[in-house]
């Protein structure tokens, strides 16, 4: 039985239905289930739990100021004290500014393996820029790793990532960004798993009340889950919506996520409604339990996800859609192509194809069946390959 160590910065048992905290989660459960012994530390209030069998430890600070300046020296005496026989360190693009972590340093006192996980995508400054002025300048906090990110210089990204013995990124597309950034250590690809839940049957009586309250059985219907962030292309998906609604008749469903800015975003979206003059739009603010949501979604013709840009490797709402049998548009941001396929994603920011992409969907039945079918066999067939390969690394490493 092994020993893991992770690494982690704000793991709290609320948050773990979202990235990057849901795929770490997910690794120290399966690790754990195959009989190691795993502790996770993290920043917050001073104090030790378990979740599960997974011990949890709790610093004031993980790390001294930023990551890039390396761990407290708090973080690397419980990780030395802990003397686990691997240590799993979880990452942002901003992380490669700098050297030495520290961890690096303890690893090779230590004798112990470090594997790097990378759970955001490396853009390209073009890629930053096509956000729009006004979201860089609204949510600058949500992008500010991803913009330091894209300015790295490659012998940076090369140095640092000599520090570990393998890193794991959750897409293909990610792994092609650090190849061309030089990076020669082995890289592991594990896409992301979603909760098993999502594959359950659906509550049909709940199913049927919502469609009767909300009346989405009469016209084709168009789900978006999640935050209401602009940022994840919620006014691109109303603007769409509206040329749409000129060819198509159809009705546009917001299950908004209530977060800290929520209220501001759907304010904006409703101004923006308002000066379209948009009917058949519906916006359900609050936060649904899982049954809810699935029921919710279980209603559409398609689930829309047009990201502007993706903060973690790859957003589970996409799987969970896909694992209810839903077609699914989105963008080709990150690795979501490589998920969806072609058919699925139109460029970002972009309204004339997101409508276009939308009506080409809705208005082909056989499509439809087609992308139903697809979806549920590739999110089924991600979930089973995950426990697998992140087995797989911790023996190879291990060797």
């Amino acid at each position: 039985m092994a020993k893991i160590c992770i690494t982690c910065a704000g793991f709290k048992k609320k948050d773990l239905h979202k990235q990057p905290w849901a795929y770490v989660n997910d690794i120290a459960e399966t690790l754990s289930h195959n009989g190691s012994d795993v502790v996770l530390v993290t920043d917050g209030k001073r104090e030790h739990f378990n979740i599960g069998n997974i011990k949890i430890i709790r610093v004031p600070r993980l790390w001294k100021w930023f990551s890039f300046m390396g761990y407290t020296s708090e973080t690397l005496e419980i990780i030395k004290k802990e003397y686990p026989d691997i240590v799993i360190e979880v990452i942002g693009p901003s992380s490669f500014i700098g050297t030495s972590s520290g961890l690096d340093k303890l690893s090779q006192e230590l004798g112990i393996p470090l594997i790097g996980i990378l759970m955001a995508p490396i853009y390209r400054v073009s890629e930053i820029a096509n956000i729009g002025l006004r979201e860089l300048l609204l949510h600058y906090s949500y992008i500010m790793s991803d913009a330091i990110g894209s300015l790295i210089p490659k012998i940076l990204v090369r140095r640092k990532s000599q520090t570990y013995s393998k890193l794991v990124v959750l897409t293909y597309f990610n792994r092609q960004r650090l190849i061309e950034k030089g990076v020669s250590i082995p890289l592991k690809v594990i896409p992301a798993k979603i909760k098993s839940e999502w594959f359950y049957p659906v509550d049909t009586k709940l199913r049927d009340k919502i469609k009767a309250d909300i009346g989405i059985d009469k016209i084709p219907t168009i789900i978006y889950f999640t935050s209401p962030l602009t940022l994840r292309g919620t006014d691109t998906l109303i603007l769409a919506f509206s040329r749409l609604n000129k060819e198509l008749k159809a009705k546009l469903i917001f299950l908004s996520r209530q977060d800290k800015k929520a209220k501001k975003e759907e304010a904006y979206l409703k101004h923006l409604m308002d000066k379209l003059s948009l009917q058949n739009v519906v916006i359900v603010s609050r936060n649904l339990k899982l049954d809810e949501l699935k029921a919710y979604l279980s209603t559409a013709t398609i689930i829309a996800l047009p990201f502007k840009i993706i903060v973690s490797d790859f957003p589970l709402s996409i799987l969970e859609s896909m694992a209810l049998k839903k077609p699914v548009v989105s963008t080709n941001v990150g690795g979501i192509s490589e998920v969806l396929g072609c058919t699925q994603v139109v460029p970002p920011n972009n309204v004339n194809e997101l409508a276009k992409r939308l009506k080409l969907i809705l208005s082909n039945p056989k499509l439809r069946k087609k992308l139903m079918k697809r979806n549920y066999l590739v999110a089924k067939t991600m979930n089973k390959e995950f426990d697998k390969n992140i087995t797989k690394v911790i023996k190879e490493v291990l060797r």
